[in-house]
């Protein structure tokens, strides 16, 4: 035989009709320093994109004088290749069809 005398524990879980636990009071608002993190993280996140985004910009704009002279080279091989072979004019059009 055991002599207990201390009543049992009475534990109360506090649940929705539909089954989710109910919010305790104060437990909406998350911590300063995890929203201070989350802060950080988003401002983080967002400057790379913004980096990257300006990178590649950067990039093609560089590249459009490039593409222009090489369109300006070809253009001109074109027409020095037309002026050894003696045709004069625009491009000789073909009959796709026969």
């Amino acid at each position: 035989m055991s002599n207990n005398t201390e009543k049992p524990s009475v534990v109360q879980i506090d649940m929705t009709p539909d089954g989710r636990f109910a919010p305790s009071a104060g437990s909406d608002a998350a911590p300063w320093a995890f929203r201070l993190l989350r802060f950080a993280i988003v401002a983080g996140v967002l400057t790379i994109v913004a980096a990257l985004l300006a990178l590649t910009l950067w990039v093609a704009l560089a590249l459009i004088p490039i593409i222009l002279a090489i369109g300006v080279i070809s253009y001109i091989a074109v027409r020095i290749q037309m002026w050894r072979r003696g045709v004069s004019g625009s491009f000789p059009v073909r009959n796709p069809w026969g």
